[in-house]
């Protein structure tokens, strides 16, 4: 997403978006790691890049499988 097509207040919203969905992210491979749980970081990436759009579009994520 180009910077200059969006406005400050729209940049802060984006910025704060994602920084909330990659802390998601973190909590849950945390999560995986201390449990000793496999993960599939290819699908948790997929995920972030669906939350992260979904919240900049539609104003809520992906998760459990529906907007």
């Amino acid at each position: 997403m180009r910077s200059d097509l969006l406005s400050a207040t729209q940049e802060i919203a984006v910025k704060f978006i994602k920084e909330a969905e990659v802390s998601s992210l973190v909590e849950k491979i945390s999560r995986s790691a201390s449990t000793g749980s496999a993960i599939n970081l290819s699908e948790m990436l997929g995920s972030l890049s669906s939350n992260v759009a979904g919240r900049c579009t539609l104003g809520s994520t992906y998760e459990g499988g529906g907007w």
